[in-house]
């Protein structure tokens, strides 16, 4: 009877040490998703050294009271090169922000730079309506100086009727 329990809680802590292994090694190949994420905890409680830190100083900004975030606005970009890649000038307010998420099983996309461009990472967000995963738009990242730094957040898809 013992050695059937130890032989269960053995397997059960194996089990837990391969997820564990697994979950490390699948973020460690991402840091881009690692910076989103790092962004969107230190947004969420009002870290305003870290999030200033962590954004691309030209081209957004955070508006706060005091020490806590009120909101954060990104300026007009040109994302990526092409007639279609226009961002228009955006603002959110914290709870906008912080309503999005990074999906648990999303990936960063990076886009190898050519010539003098930064590499460009773009992370999918996603909200919650109704109690179902929604398309929350994208956040942007730019490698600035070896580190990932948020460039812009893009407004979600908007639905179309038909």
């Amino acid at each position: 009877m013992t050695s059937n329990l130890l032989r269960i809680f053995g397997i059960l802590v194996l089990i837990v040490l391969i997820f564990l292994v697994i979950n490390k090694f699948s973020t460690a190949n991402q840091p881009a998703k690692k910076a989103a994420e790092a962004f969107m905890t230190a947004f969420a409680n009002h870290d305003l050294a870290t999030v200033k830190s962590m954004l691309v100083p030209k081209v957004a900004g955070v508006t706060y009271a005091g020490d806590r975030i009120t909101g954060i606005e990104f300026q007009e970009q040109h994302v990526f090169t092409g007639a279609f890649s226009k961002s228009p000038a955006v603002k959110y307010s914290y709870l906008e922000i912080t309503s999005r998420q990074i999906p648990r099983d999303a990936s960063a996309v990076v886009i190898q730079s050519s010539d003098k461009r930064p590499e460009l990472a773009t992370v999918p967000l996603e909200m919650y309506a109704e109690n179902k995963p929604v398309p929350g738009g994208s956040m942007y990242l730019e490698k600035v100086e070896g580190s990932w730094k948020v460039f812009y957040i893009a407004q979600p898809p908007k639905e179309t009727e038909r």
